[in-house]
């Protein structure tokens, strides 16, 4: 596939143009992975009819949404979620007649399907997408209604693969086993842990999942009964383990953080941590991080970028440094918030209807209404995640949080870079045509 898109700047007054510019994009990977979706992962609960009906035509709901960043992106193809450095500055993906000034309209009477193609039109008045414009990609259907702001309830954060346009309950279920699914750290292997609340010793299992390409004598599909471990360890923790507590990937240390309650010593209110490798399920890292204040219950904790973030019930809070508040981006709290590092974003889930991109020391909010959080997967390629429920009471016997597969919408499915920073004021109206083709 192959794309241009031309930037049209006119003085809203005079409706003289002021400016047009036409450049030509890159193809990300994002359309061909999801295409592709992980194959192990569709043996249970997953319609392939509905897949298809979901993603296709390409157009409605894959490529149907626009980005506008103050930006450039780097031009690779795997180059397909938010960086850190992203600055978005508008979105635009249906029709749309409303106030939020970071969110434009789809064109429909000059949008048409092209004998080889799709010819999106979108336009932006003069309260919208005002800045600096270095970068435009096209992106979900969904993400491109988000105008970039949680409070908008007509798209998605995490989508339904089998229902892009307007599911946020996930279906495809992946496997069903004793425990709390933590994460898929070796191929075709997902990994759980049993305990009960407060002890400071932990079960891990591993699950094996039925592998299409390489399918043994014995191997069936179903989820009606529990499956049984592939391989069990326990291990003793430095200190007892608060179940709700959510835990949080370091991607880079391919650790596990688990943290305790805050606990006063010494006047001093301490969180204690645990990183734990899950190629071999040792403990690899342990010490304690001095707070501020008091604290009555923490829900989430990460470590990013040198710093200490922490959800409780005084809301978020980042620390510079032991003892050391540099920041409290939040003060409203969830027992349900937790902390995801997606390729390199940290990605704050506050509860089920709210996620946060954390990008330029900032956050993004966007609304999610998904009542599972993102677990990390070293088989599972974005934009489709892997999601369980959110941390619970995952007791020896009894209780089982399973994985289901999702699909971020934030995605980038092409990359234009301007080859000239486009800057909008709100004397300007801007038209953005976009042909997509084959």
């Amino acid at each position: 596939m192959k794309g241009k898109a031309t930037f049209t700047l006119t003085d809203a007054k005079t409706g003289k143009v002021v400016k047009q510019v036409t450049e030509h994009n890159m193809v990300t990977d994002a359309a061909k992975r999801i295409l592709n979706p992980p194959a192990y992962l569709l043996a249970n609960k997953f319609s392939y009819s509905d897949f298809l009906k979901s993603v296709l035509p390409l157009y409605a709901q894959v490529f149907g949404g626009i980005v506008l960043l103050g930006n450039e992106l780097e031009e690779r193809t795997d180059n397909i979620t938010p960086g850190r450095d992203c600055q978005f500055i508008a979105t635009a993906g249906s029709a749309y007649a409303g106030t939020n000034v970071r969110r434009g309209t789809l064109n429909q009477n000059e949008s048409y399907a092209t004998e080889n193609g799709y010819h999106f039109t979108w336009d932006f008045g003069t309260d919208k997408a005002n800045g600096t414009i270095k970068c435009a990609a096209l992106t979900s259907r969904s993400f491109g209604d988000s105008g970039l702001n949680a409070s908008d309830r007509s798209s998605y954060f995490i989508m339904e693969p089998t229902a892009m346009g307007g599911s946020n309950s996930l279906i495809s279920q992946t496997a069903n086993a004793l425990g709390q699914y933590l994460g898929t750290f070796q191929k075709n292997t997902l990994t759980y842990y049993k305990c009960e609340q407060y002890t400071d010793t932990l079960n891990f299992v591993r699950i094996k999942c039925l592998d299409p390409l390489a399918v043994r004598i014995t191997d069936s599909t179903g989820l009606s009964s529990y499956q049984a471990p592939v391989f069990s360890t326990a291990l003793k923790m430095p200190f007892s383990v608060p179940v709700r507590m959510h835990k949080y990937y370091d991607p880079d240390k391919k650790l596990l953080f688990f943290f305790s309650d805050a606990v006063i010593t010494d006047g001093v209110y301490r969180v204690k941590y645990t990183g734990v490798s899950m190629e071999d399920f040792s403990i690899k890292e342990q010490g304690e991080y001095a707070l501020s204040g008091s604290y009555f219950n923490v829900y989430g904790a990460a470590f990013y970028e040198g710093k200490f973030f922490i959800a409780s019930n005084k809301g978020m809070e980042i620390y510079s440094a032991p003892g050391v508040i540099a920041e409290t981006p939040f003060t409203d709290t969830s027992s349900g918030s937790y902390f995801y590092n997606m390729n390199g974003t940290l990605v704050y889930g506050y509860s089920m209807n709210i996620v946060y991109l954390y990008l330029n020391g900032g956050f993004l909010g966007m609304y999610s209404s998904c009542n599972k959080m993102i677990r990390p997967s070293v088989d599972v390629a974005l934009p489709y995640v892997m999601m369980s429920g959110i941390d619970s009471f995952p007791s020896l016997e009894s209780a089982s949080q399973n994985p289901y597969l999702g699909m971020i919408s934030s995605y980038f499915a092409t990359i234009n870079n301007l080859s000239e920073p486009l800057v909008k004021t709100n004397e300007h109206a801007l038209k953005i045509t976009y042909d997509i083709t084959n």
